[in-house]
């Protein structure tokens, strides 16, 4: 039904007619909004964040809203819930007015170097053995602090 929402004008002005026409510009100009809302009033109630909805469908409180920040506009500081355009704001944190920036006065990034790279690891020397093979018995394994069954001892070999 074209025009749906001039029935609803009534209902935001004159303290929120800015509200009312957010909703109608973003609804008329955001392929998006009638894709994912049944008509305009249920649009504009997510977008409002009206209790019933966020209540019952929080997803589409959340994309109404994403589709209004899309657009360009913002919730007002001043009480109440108004969206107003952000067309031509500067915002910035600071209270002093921000420097233009000219692209002629930029600095190019300066090139880093490249990291020496690290010279590799010295190879690992191959592990200290801690069993020997028995001569009398061969096949047998035997610690180097211990003995073979037939009594033979790496210490028996050891010239120290």
């Amino acid at each position: 039904m074209p025009n749906e929402w001039e029935q609803y004008r009534d209902q935001y002005a004159p303290e929120r007619l800015e509200t009312y026409e957010a909703y109608v510009d973003v609804w008329t100009r955001d392929a998006d909004a009638e894709r994912k809302y049944v008509d305009w009033i249920t649009f504009a109630q997510c977008a409002d964040a009206n209790m019933s909805k966020v209540r019952t469908a929080p997803d589409l409180v959340r994309h109404a809203e994403m589709l209004m920040s899309r657009n360009g506009y913002r919730l007002s500081a001043s009480g109440g819930r108004r969206w107003i355009h952000t067309k031509g704001e500067v915002r910035t944190t600071s209270a002093t007015t921000p420097k233009p920036r000219s692209a002629a006065k930029r600095k190019p990034p300066t090139p880093r170097a490249a990291a020496p790279k690290k010279p590799p690891a010295p190879p690992k020397p191959p592990p200290r053995p801690t069993h020997v093979e028995c001569p009398n018995d061969p096949g047998m394994m035997v610690p180097l602090t211990g003995s073979c069954l037939c009594g033979w001892s790496p210490a028996d070999d050891d010239p120290t």
